[in-house]
């Protein structure tokens, strides 16, 4: 019966083109970055320093969207999104003679989303939302000299640009709301890595250090380490996939006559 209906709606609803813009935000866990946070200042507080401070849980960003959206003046409708979007947060310290690190942790996001649901009155819709993405987190870290010059070298161990790409995939719903030729959604889904057999962690591939290339979430127990690989003090790629909420505006295109 319900493979009958989604026939009847290619045949008679309307094919439409979209674009669109919006706001994201996204929910990560933080407490292992945030252990990264306390254990750094707990290390440098005698020198008079301004400390790191925690990262939110949360992140607000921007999205861009395009896609494939049926819908006619009701019943069942379905859409095929592609939406790109990206997040992050900008930490500072500053230790003696006015020196200090900058990390910034940024996230994008490219998604394929699936939706399907029903049509009311041609005015609001309400869908079930899968969505399978590929996600790519990272941390710089710049040293940050007394003139304001910024450097991602190597002067120093814990510089560098940290990366750890994932595979997601987001399940939930959303609902929409049809004025004339703009849809405008609002979705919430709750990600997880698909591969979480095989995490990826926090990792700086451009060298090769005196200590681990992970990017810890112990600071002190990464100082006194002299090791290249600490698969015990690292930060993997669950710890970046959550609750993820979303409001948006598309503009439909008609694809032909309905």
């Amino acid at each position: 019966m319900v493979w009958l209906q989604l026939c009847c709606i290619i045949a008679y609803a309307q094919h439409h083109f979209v674009i669109g813009v919006g706001g994201t935000q996204h929910s990560i866990k933080t407490a292992k970055l945030n252990n990264f946070v306390s254990t750094f200042n707990n290390y440098y507080q005698a020198n008079g320093f301004k400390p790191l401070s925690d990262f939110p849980n949360n992140m607000q960003g921007i999205n861009f969207s395009g896609g494939y959206r049926l819908m006619g003046k009701s019943g069942f409708n379905l859409a095929m999104i592609y939406m790109y979007s990206k997040n992050g947060y900008d930490n500072y310290t500053t230790l003696a003679q006015k020196s200090g690190y900058e990390l910034n942790y940024k996230a994008k996001n490219h998604d394929f989303i699936f939706e399907l649901g029903y049509n009311i009155g041609g005015v609001v819709v309400i869908n079930g939302v899968f969505g399978m993405g590929i996600r790519t987190n990272s941390i710089e870290v710049w040293k940050v000299y007394a003139n304001g010059n910024k450097s991602l070298g190597y002067e120093n161990d814990i510089t560098g640009h940290y990366k750890a790409p994932s595979f997601t995939t987001d399940l939930g719903g959303s609902i929409g709301l049809k004025l004339w030729k703009f849809y405008i959604p609002l979705r919430v889904t709750y990600g997880s890595a698909l591969f979480s057999s095989s995490e990826s962690v926090l990792m700086d591939f451009d060298t090769n250090r005196y200590r681990s290339s992970e990017f810890p979430k112990d600071f002190k127990q990464w100082v006194n380490s002299n090791t290249t690989y600490d698969d015990t003090n690292n930060i993997g790629q669950k710890e970046f996939v959550g609750m993820r909420v979303s409001l948006g505006i598309e503009f439909m295109i008609p694809l032909g006559k309905q």
